[in-house]
């Protein structure tokens, strides 16, 4: 992968969610073989640990591990972070890659509408849970037309160059920044962004009422 010419990834841990298969597989592998130490936060671990090894098969001498987590369950990814929280890793990037586009039931284990809760969220929660991370990538839109690499390139461009590094609030499409072509009448929309952040916080903390109620 051209964006990854000349960069080593030692010493820095990588945690994405999503990584079974499409453009989550490949960035998952390409950091893994630059030297990351990736930690792949998926629901099935069977498919991650096929990864795992067919990593391993291209380069043996590489750190990967694997914390189950379901972002349709707040308590999955509760769980998820204070396992990843427990191994005292360092993390120096979260790709918030996991998404449905066509989700087999239309609610969560939580009771709400599928796509916000696994797409948003699930992942909302996850940051919140484990308040470490310095740099956050989010995988929105799935790119159309591409093959896994093309698709994962803009994704590892984001986590890993240097140019982005101090950037924050932005959005990109091929491996370029692309704020042109967002659809800010919504997006820039700070109403909006106080809404949802505020509805999702509701969201949050009265499940953690609920794990507080049940435990007494």
């Amino acid at each position: 992968m051209r964006v990854l010419k000349d960069v080593d990834l030692t010493g820095k841990t990588i945690l994405i969610t999503g990584t079974t298969a499409g453009i989550g597989k490949e960035t998952a592998r390409v950091l893994a073989l630059k030297g990351a130490h990736v930690v792949m936060a998926n629901r099935n671990l069977k498919l991650s640990e096929e990864l795992r090894n067919e990593i391993y098969k291209e380069t043996p001498h590489r750190k990967i591990d694997i914390v189950q987590l379901d972002l349709s369950s707040l308590a999955s990814v509760k769980h998820a972070a204070e396992e990843f929280l427990a191994k005292k890793w360092p993390l120096h990037v979260l790709i918030l890659n996991a998404g449905v586009n066509y989700p087999p039931s239309p609610v969560t284990k939580d009771g709400y509408e599928v796509t916000f809760g696994i797409n948003h969220l699930g992942h909302f929660s996850l940051i919140r849970e484990a308040s470490i991370f310095s740099t956050i990538y989010a995988l929105l839109l799935k790119p159309f037309g591409k093959n896994v690499e093309q698709g994962a390139a803009t994704t590892v461009y984001c986590a890993t160059s240097p140019y982005v590094e101090n950037e924050s609030g932005r959005y990109y499409a091929d491996c370029a920044d692309a704020e042109k072509d967002l659809n800010k009448a919504l997006a820039r929309d700070e109403n909006f962004q106080d809404a949802l952040w505020s509805k999702s916080l509701e969201f949050i903390q009265k499940f953690e009422q609920n794990q507080s109620h049940s435990r007494l």
